[in-house]
């Protein structure tokens, strides 16, 4: 006599996408923080197999390329950005010896349709999805050809600098089995002759959860806050925050605050105010990289001030009104540090006092009408980058 139970396992699917430059198969851990996700999907993965007591069942790697270039160099480089990725995952995590499948897919025309409608930047949507909807492996340069030529090449040279960047990468997924804590185990009983035989209702079978589902890559996020250090260095609190909508351009807006006084020296430099900006980024460097390299853009200012120490002394008590043209550039110094050099010259408007502190009094001496063209703003400003993607290139190889 045979008394069984369908055994019953779960099997788990989790993934991870790193990504490369332009015609480039090796992975570097710091771009585009692919050493991040590598980093969080290691410990997921350690997650499942020690605290879920599970174990891996099978792992495919896919390398994918952006349209642009050779059918044939495509082809290499996406079976060389599959084994890469291998090579670098295996710093990570303990890859098993065999059950794991190589694949190079070329181009995956899935996802540069789903980045195509999911970025709201894109203009003419429609016209460039037709075009889009019928590019394959095979006629990729008769399709960049039409896109190339529609509308002088600006939706192309658009897709260029931010859509087929996040097609260069490879993939790991993975599938993990864990036995099932409430299976019951075959219990035989013998009999002279037992038949003991599953039918089709009573075979094994297989729940499915999706983990995390990254076929498609995530949109990137740009966002930056920052502080001046001159004003710092004259104790005058301040912060920023810059955002990037798209299309080379970004908004921004600073604020600061200070009022110290001493009486007894007559310290004094009550100021505070700030100032909105439109940037315009230009260069390569802004091409691979968005809030990085060199900037000019447009900004309004408003403040008030009180700069005095013992002598004579300014103060504007009613906002002071201004604005101009700005030149910069953001340098890279850390993954997720630049440190930005900008300089503005425009119009500054507004009255101000004039007084003397004598005898313990502040004692005016005159109104004068501020009418300044020149230099009205000035920074060295220490920059902090959040967000998806929104990481330096060091250009230092994981090993």
């Amino acid at each position: 006599m045979c008394l069984c139970t369908s055994l019953q396992a779960e099997t788990f699917t989790d993934s991870v996408t790193v990504y490369f430059p332009l015609q480039n198969a090796d992975v570097d851990a710091d771009f585009m923080c692919n050493g991040d996700a590598m980093e969080a999907f290691s410990n997921r993965l350690k997650g499942y197999l020690t605290e879920h007591d599970g174990k891996i069942e099978s792992i495919t790697i896919q390398g994918f390329a952006s349209p642009e270039g050779p059918q044939s160099l495509n082809k290499r480089l996406c079976t060389e950005r599959a084994n890469s990725l291998r090579k670098f995952a295996s710093s990570y995590i303990l890859l098993p010896g065999n059950n794991i499948t190589i694949q190079g897919k070329g181009i995956d025309t899935e996802s540069l349709r789903n980045l195509i409608n999911e970025d709201p930047f894109i203009s003419d949507r429609e016209d460039i999805r037709l075009i889009i909807d019928r590019i394959n492996n095979d006629n990729t340069s008769e399709i960049l050809s039409t896109l190339f030529s529609y509308l002088d090449g600006e939706p192309y040279r658009y897709l260029s600098s931010r859509i087929f960047p996040w097609m260069r990468n490879a993939r790991i997924i993975t599938t993990i089995v864990r036995p099932d804590d409430e299976s019951e185990q075959v219990v035989t009983v013998p009999e002279p002759e037992p038949v003991c035989e599953l039918t089709e209702d009573k075979a094994p079978q297989q729940t499915r959860t999706e983990i995390s589902e990254t076929k498609n890559p995530e949109k990137p996020f740009y966002l930056a806050f920052k502080t001046n250090m001159l004003y710092d260095a004259a104790l005058i609190p301040n912060i920023g925050i810059e955002f990037y909508v798209g299309k080379g351009a970004s908004i921004g807006a600073n604020w600061m605050y200070a009022w110290w006084s001493k009486n007894a020296t007559h310290r004094y430099w009550r100021t505070y105010g700030g100032d909105i900006h439109m940037r315009l980024w230009l260069g390569k460097k802004a091409e691979r990289k968005p809030l990085t390299g060199h900037h000019l853009g447009i900004y309004a200012q408003m403040l008030t001030y009180d700069i005095e120490f013992g002598g004579k002394g300014y103060m504007g008590p009613r906002w002071s009104y201004g604005g101009g043209l700005e030149y910069g550039f953001s340098l890279p110094v850390a993954k997720r540090l630049n440190i930005d050099f900008s300089i503005g010259v425009g119009y500054l408007d507004g009255y101000y006092y004039k007084y003397l502190p004598i005898d313990g009094h502040y004692v005016w001496q005159s109104t004068k009408k501020r009418h300044w063209i020149g230099p009205t703003k000035a920074e060295i400003s220490l920059i902090w980058l959040i967000g998806r993607g929104n990481c330096n290139n060091r250009k230092r190889r994981a090993k």
